[in-house]
């Protein structure tokens, strides 16, 4: 079955209304013309009858021919522009159809393609013995189509939409429906339904991907931690608008979606400067070379907080001459302020007075400050790479070492006082601090140690504590450090079941020498007593001095009185020499006071 072409009556007509004017302008011009020969050439009237005859014969057979001709050009005509029609319909990609206006969409006439479309061949789908059209729309969209139809007929409009729809075979396709209401010209004043039908189900399946690609890439952009993603766009005349942005940037930029889409120069205006200018300059170059955008930028919000931004986008030039940057921005303020923490500490680190090693889990050593290097004499270079053991003294035993690990291990810290070995072999005390590294799972990753060299802070105390124990004018043990050895000598001697002994001395008339001589020849004579003394002793026995002329002896493992006895007479024999003074000329020349 073919589908007649459609004919615009208006324009038939018309034709056909000048075709019989035509044809009455000939048959009135031919009947008067041979009337008026007949006149001219002086017919007689009883030949008249009989030609007019002739005549009427002759006319009949001469317009039968032009109508012969005339519907036999018109038919072939109506035939091949049918042909060409219905070629045309058989050929399309969808389905042609004509329907009635029912329910069950009752088809009149369906193109070859309907077996393509729905399955099933053209002659199961015509007719109300045949498989009803509405039968194959999916139950949850009959309504719609209905509805849709019956509107598009009271607005006098065409239709389309679009539904699903089951094939023979079962499967479920999407169709794309066009068509409008017709006369039915077998029914007076009835309407039937033509259109075409296309198989979108590609289509519907690709938007659906897309769809649920757009929605994903929302939810990513929405759901980004510390970012947002958003399409600029800049058309042909140089300005710039957004055409998306995720809801990220009302947390990064502390403004509304709504605005940044409305109004792209409230998002650059919060760039400070001078990096407002950068951003327009490598916006314009990226529009020219379509060069990516990589730019961090320093952002003053709305309400005065600043706030730094890593912009990164990909630029792809539009069809018409407008680019697009698809991109995204994230919030390092965080990063950039570890970064400054970074910085410091490295200042600190470079410039402290106190050295610092850090190192791995393992003992290696990762880095050294410049203190590590003029401390310990080792350069950077020489100590990365290698063990703190390079260090070890020798001072201190193994669980010296034992117990400084188990407090790293227990507490994390260990801080105490250490004896290391500097790169030329010296000796020196250092205050030392260790720590551990942790991560953000709170894993030791390595340690810190920070120490000072103590050596003048040693040699301080050590000081003190000599001049604590010590006379500062002859350098001998004071009575704090005699009575300490006394105390020792005794325990010694009692343990051993040995003899101690100890012998007073005093200088005579030393006050005289003071006060004829003065203090200084006093000091001198004192220092040359000292001497005289600390010279003729055993080592291990001790001279002390507890008062201004006044001294002790302590002699040790003495066996009897006459070993005493003669350390005595030695004693004695060493102080009898004149003690030579050096004494001011002024001080001689005084006068002795009463």
């Amino acid at each position: 079955m073919t589908m007649p072409q459609r004919r615009d009556p208006s324009s038939a007509s018309r034709s056909a209304l000048h075709t019989a004017v035509l044809y009455a302008l000939v048959a009135v011009g031919w009947i008067l013309t041979s009337d008026w020969l007949l006149t001219l050439f002086g017919v007689l009237p009883q030949t008249v009858l009989m030609w007019q005859t002739v005549k009427g014969l002759g006319f009949v057979t001469v317009t039968a021919i032009l109508l012969f001709v005339l519907f036999r050009a018109q038919l072939r005509r109506r035939e091949e522009s049918e042909r060409r029609f219905s070629t045309l319909v058989e050929n399309l990609p969808g389905m042609v159809y004509r329907c009635e206006d029912d329910r069950h969409w009752t088809m009149r006439y369906v193109s070859r393609a309907a077996q393509k479309l729905t399955g099933y061949a053209p002659a199961e789908l015509i007719g109300t013995t045949g498989t009803a059209y509405a039968e194959l729309i999916h139950q949850d969209d009959r309504q719609y189509v209905w509805d849709e139809v019956q509107q598009a007929i009271k607005a006098d409009r065409p239709f389309q939409f679009e539904y699903r729809l089951y094939r023979q075979d079962g499967n479920l396709i999407w169709v794309w429906e066009q068509g409008c209401a017709v006369p039915d010209k077998d029914h007076e004043g009835g309407i039937v339904l033509e259109g075409l039908m296309l198989d979108v189900t590609e289509r519907k399946q690709a938007e659906a991907i897309a769809q649920e690609a757009a929605e994903r890439l929302e939810s990513v952009g929405d759901n980004l931690p510390g970012g947002a993603i958003y399409r600029l766009y800049r058309d042909p005349n140089g300005d710039y608008r957004f055409t998306y942005a995720s809801r990220g940037v009302e947390q990064i930029l502390g403004i509304s979606r709504e605005r940044m889409l409305a109004d792209a120069a409230s998002v650059f205006s919060l760039t400070e400067a001078p990096y407002d200018q950068f951003v327009f300059a490598s916006n314009e170059r990226s529009a020219c070379d379509l060069s990516i955008v990589d730019m961090e930028l320093p952002q003053r919000l709305p309400d005065g907080t600043r706030r730094w931004i890593a912009v990164r986008s990909l630029p792809y030039r539009s069809a018409e001459g407008g680019v697009l940057w698809d991109g995204i921005v994230l919030d390092i303020s965080e990063r950039k302020a570890a970064e400054e923490k970074l910085r410091e500490a490295a200042a600190v680190f470079a410039n402290t007075a106190e050295g610092v090693v850090i190192t791995t889990l393992d003992g290696e050593i990762r880095d050294v400050n410049q203190a590590f290097v003029d401390v310990t004499g080792y350069e950077r270079e020489e100590a990365i790479g290698e063990n703190p053991r390079i260090l070890k003294s020798g001072r201190h035993e193994h669980g010296f070492y034992q117990a400084m690990w188990q407090s790293l291990e227990e507490t994390g810290q260990w801080r105490g006082e250490i004896w290391n070995r500097r790169k030329d072999g010296m000796i020196y005390p250092e205050l030392l601090t260790i720590s551990a590294v942790r991560d953000g799972q709170g894993k030791a990753t390595g340690y810190v140690g920070v120490f000072t060299d103590i050596t003048p802070m040693k040699e301080a105390e050590e000081r003190l504590e000599y001049l604590a124990q010590h006379d500062a004018l002859t350098g001998l043990p004071n009575r704090l450090l005699l009575n300490a050895r006394l105390r020792h000598s005794m325990r010694q001697a009692k343990r051993r079941n040995g003899k101690l002994a100890l012998l007073f001395f005093d200088i005579d008339r030393f006050k005289h020498i003071n006060d004829s001589l003065g203090h200084t020849a006093g000091d001198q004579l004192l220092q040359q007593f000292a001497k005289r003394l600390t010279e003729s002793l055993r080592t291990g026995d001790t001279v002390a001095r507890i008062s201004g002329d006044e001294f002790i002896v302590l002699l040790e493992g003495v066996d009897s009185s006459a070993t005493i006895a003669a350390i005595l007479h030695k004693l004695m024999e060493a102080l009898k020499p004149p003690v030579a003074l050096i004494i001011p000329w002024s001080t001689v020349a005084k006068p002795p006071q009463a």
